[in-house]
């Protein structure tokens, strides 16, 4: 075993649940074999219930000879930040409507799905893409998926964090098709994963709604550096992204984790910018049903929009400041890094055990 020294760094937003509005950069010095103490299942798609959602699809759209990319009526809804719009920017015209000239298999979901491990304290993801290339004058070049993926969730229904608490965050993995493998327990499962948070102190990251417009927000807030934890892990199974989270960890309530959007981005990525729809007004947006407004600042993506069900509220506390609150906050933290310190050494004894 390697028992080379390493350091990781990552901030840490105290949970909705017991303090909020505080933040905590902890720096850890450990084994290295800890920061991979994380039991996530590569099976959890058969051993988990997991909820299943649908979206439009661009591949069968073209013309004849596949030189021209049109959208489906109704599939996308910038009122809604739901975009399909899975393809170059659109300088043709196809069936009366703005098409491109080339398709991205890789940024075309076609389902994508959730399941939670209550039992571990663990969330998982699957963006699921129509395919691995890119489709240009009907010749088709294998790419990979080398873009960013991402999700949004919140305990709220229009993604904003009320009265102080934190109800929403973002997971992404980015540069996917190069850095994983199909397993969340490898080494580089992490390399390109991150977090972030949406911080009530800076309003909320998606306005006073997800169908309110061009409002202009402060987006997320860094709750994680780029391969920080293994508490954010991914893999790459044929056509579908993985992420796992470990949001016992991360001092996450499962509440969170009620209203999803998944999203598989090669445009605007900017964790400020995360709502399109208020960075970009609905002319700078464009419209794929439009000739005389097509897409412009918004194309090559495509969001899904899904529900996981009803979720826990929790029960907010004062911001920090008393005794009591700094008490729990503390007990929370020395908790979770037991739990983490604990995984790893039952891993270390296995391995031990297994030499």
């Amino acid at each position: 075993m390697d028992n080379k020294m390493s350091t990781f760094t990552f901030l840490w937003p105290t949970p909705k649940r017991f303090v909020t509005g505080s933040i905590l950069m902890i720096t850890s010095l450990g084994w290295t074999s800890l920061a991979f103490a994380n039991d996530f299942m590569d099976d959890w798609q058969d051993q988990l219930h997991v909820k299943t959602f649908t979206d439009d699809r661009t591949d069968d759209n073209a013309n004849e000879d596949a030189s021209l990319w049109n959208i489906d009526l109704g599939a996308d809804r910038y009122d809604r930040e739901l975009y399909e719009r899975p393809t170059s920017s659109m300088t043709g015209t196809l069936d009366g409507l703005p098409a491109a000239e080339t398709y991205f298999e890789f940024l075309d979901i076609s389902t994508a799905s959730i399941a939670l491990d209550t039992e571990n304290e663990h969330a998982y993801f699957s963006i699921d893409l129509v395919g691995d290339s890119s489709i240009t004058g009907g010749i088709s070049t294998a790419q990979g998926f080398n873009e960013t993926y991402r999700v949004r969730v919140s305990s709220d229904n229009d993604f904003v964090s009320d009265d102080g608490e934190v109800n929403g965050y973002m997971f992404a993995v980015t540069d996917a098709g190069s850095s994983l493998t199909e397993s969340f327990t490898d080494l580089t499962s992490f390399d390109q994963t991150q977090g972030w948070y949406d911080d009530p102190l800076d309003g909320n990251a998606s306005g006073t709604g997800i169908n309110v417009t061009d409002e202009g927000t402060f987006g997320y807030t860094e709750l994680t550096s780029l391969g920080a934890t293994s508490d954010i892990s991914s893999r790459l199974v044929d056509n579908s992204v993985q992420l796992a989270i470990d949001y016992g960890s991360l001092g996450l309530d499962k509440s969170v984790f009620k209203n999803i959007l998944f999203e598989a981005n090669s445009g605007d990525i900017d964790p400020t910018n995360a709502f399109l729809n208020d960075e970009y007004s609905e002319i700078e947006a464009g419209s794929p049903y439009d000739l005389a407004n097509t897409p412009d600042s918004i194309y090559e993506i495509d969001t899904l929009k899904g529900k996981r069900g009803n979720g826990l509220k929790g029960a907010p506390m004062g911001d920090l400041g008393s005794g009591y609150s700094a008490f729990i906050l503390l007990s929370l933290i020395c908790f979770s890094w037991r739990r983490r310190v604990m995984k790893g050494l039952n891993q270390m004894f296995n391995l031990t055990l297994s030499n």
